[in-house]
């Protein structure tokens, strides 16, 4: 849901197990725009294996309620 928070790191373990915090942004039938610090955009090999944690928020619960 827009507005929830989500974690990524580098599936390999590089950089340390560094997670970074992203943010969705837009939610379509097929598609989710995600905004993350630059840092990871620079970083950001295309291909690269990520892994993900959500973070879910209350209020998205409260919201469906």
């Amino acid at each position: 849901m827009r507005g929830d928070a989500l974690y990524v790191s580098w599936a390999d373990g590089s950089e340390g197990g560094r997670e970074w915090q992203g943010y969705v942004h837009f939610v379509a039938r097929d598609e989710v725009s995600l905004k993350f610090n630059p840092d990871f955009h620079r970083n950001w090999i295309s291909g690269i294996r990520v892994n993900v944690r959500f973070a879910i928020s209350r209020s998205t619960f409260n919201f469906m309620q």
